[in-house]
């Protein structure tokens, strides 16, 4: 929960990394010599935020190009983030989430920019319950990971992608909806 008079909202970010921005949100007034918005004075009413569709997503590679060709996604999502993991293979994490699953054609279009679309790829198609997962595996370990609808497994897979560890006994289990990984 927040306090009263906690709320908290960058202001000096753009549509690069915050779209809309605080501007989008409080009042048009601005300081008529500095042009700087009248901020400290809005009343804010907070609300949680309802939001059953989850994305996640790790992709190794050139992160840089992959979040310019991924940045997009934050006008279709009510909710994204990309982040970074790893220092020897970095990689770039995408976490989304909507009211409702986006149409299947977008996570296509993912699938196609991730490179999840061919090669040696692991899939499971729930189209009913809106839920697809990939997960590719590159010389004995995961490279990416992408779980749209049911996203359980995010944090243990993650684990095994940064451990770089993957046998064959915990395969059958990459796709299944459990919070943790099997045996532990």
């Amino acid at each position: 929960s927040v306090a009263c008079g906690q709320a908290f909202l960058p202001m000096h970010w753009g549509d690069r990394f915050l779209k809309g921005g605080v501007n989008a949100l409080t009042q048009p007034a601005f300081d008529p010599i500095s042009k700087q918005p009248e901020l400290k004075h809005s009343g804010v009413k907070i609300e949680k935020a309802h939001l059953p569709w989850q994305f996640f997503a790790l992709i190794e590679g050139n992160v840089q190009q992959q979040m310019e060709r991924l940045r997009p996604l934050c006008d279709v999502f009510t909710y994204l983030s990309m982040g970074l993991a790893g220092r020897e293979r970095p990689a770039l994490i995408i976490r989304a989430a909507s009211a409702e699953a986006p149409d299947p054609m977008l996570l296509q279009h993912i699938d196609q920019v991730l490179g999840l679309d061919e090669g040696p790829v692991m899939a499971y198609d729930d189209p009913k319950r809106s839920i697809g997962k990939r997960v590719r595996i590159d010389n004995g370990r995961i490279t990416a990971i992408r779980l749209a609808g049911e996203t359980l497994a995010r944090h243990w897979l993650q684990a095994l992608w940064l451990e770089e560890r993957i046998d064959a006994s915990l395969r059958r289990w990459l796709l299944a909806p459990l919070s943790s990984e099997p045996g532990k």
